[in-house]
């Protein structure tokens, strides 16, 4: 808890990095959306429906229009395609810079960690990404497996709403907290990319309280990623106030997203250094031949 308040008062102290990583979301959401809305249009456009036919997810009708216009909608996955690795890009750099804007009680700044650790933290999401994608195959085949053991129309129900959800969530959500670790310690100790790989993957567990730090903070995320669903969009859009009214709270929405993030950083950072603090002295006096190395400590001694 004291890790998680520590990570709150980061957002009181640097509402700057709030406005840095609001502005990052601001970015990635229009580099998705530009181009994802000229795709749908493109694909819905020749079909005589209107554009809201997106909205109203109604499978069998895409389906129809997906099977002939292939050439249109292969053209427009293409074009949409590109969206990943900016994005991917956009999240691993800001997110060293703000680890780096955090550590240290806050006397470094976000753009000197871009510099400096985002050709590393790309290198790193690419271990991490080939992880996922292994991580990926493996859940898919025994889902795979799954769906022949509960074939009945139950079992493929429970298996569908239940498990994929579930196994997916779960084990993106392991590789991301993996992940963050392996940031953290390439930015607060400078090592090689390997060595915060798997550095990554053994201190979540052996430091339990990161796990619990990363739940929170999921949740937190979580309600907020929910809640936009939330809102009748249809009603909202249908006046020019209610337009405005729905932006608005849009944008307070991704406000409070950057906030999560930077105190979600806030928190694991202070948590990492300040379980980093307290193994220096045993470090110290392994180094020196002590047996504890408490003997050995200046900050024992004082």
């Amino acid at each position: 808890m004291k890790s998680i308040r520590s990570g709150l008062s980061v957002v009181g102290r640097k509402p700057g990095l709030v406005a840095l990583i609001y502005a990052v979301n601001v970015f990635t959401a229009l580099v998705i959306a530009v181009p994802l809305y000229i795709g749908l249009s493109r694909i819905v456009g020749p079909t005589g429906f209107g554009f809201d036919l997106a909205a109203g997810s109604n499978i069998v009708v895409w389906a129809d229009i997906i099977e002939s216009l292939s050439h249109v909608s292969a053209a427009a996955f293409v074009q949409v395609m590109w969206i990943l690795p900016v994005v991917f890009l956009a999240k691993v750099v800001s997110s060293v810079g703000l680890i780096n804007a955090i550590r240290d009680d806050g006397i470094r700044s976000f753009w000197p960690g871009v510099g400096q650790y985002g050709g590393r933290a790309i290198v790193l999401g690419l271990a991490y990404l080939l992880v996922t994608i292994v991580g990926t195959i493996g859940i898919t085949i025994l889902l795979a497996i799954g769906y022949s053991v509960f074939s009945g129309e139950v079992g493929t129900y429970r298996m569908t709403v239940y498990v994929v959800p579930s196994m997916f969530l779960i084990f993106f959500a392991i590789i991301d907290l993996f992940h963050d670790y392996s940031r953290i310690k390439l930015v607060k100790d400078e090592v090689p990319v390997m060595r915060c790989f798997f550095h990554g993957f053994a201190w979540p567990w052996r430091h339990r309280g990161s796990i619990a730090i990363y739940v929170f903070w999921y949740l937190g995320a979580a309600i907020l990623l929910v809640f936009p669903t939330l809102l009748d969009t249809n009603m909202a859009a249908s006046t020019i106030g209610g337009i405005v009214v729905l932006f608005l709270i849009q944008q307070v929405v991704m406000v409070l997203r950057s906030a999560v993030t930077v105190a979600w950083f806030g928190s694991e950072v202070t948590y990492y250094e300040k379980i980093d603090w307290s193994l220096a002295p045993m470090i110290a006096g392994d180094a020196t031949g002590g047996e504890s190395g408490l003997e050995s400590s200046p900050a024992v001694s004082t």
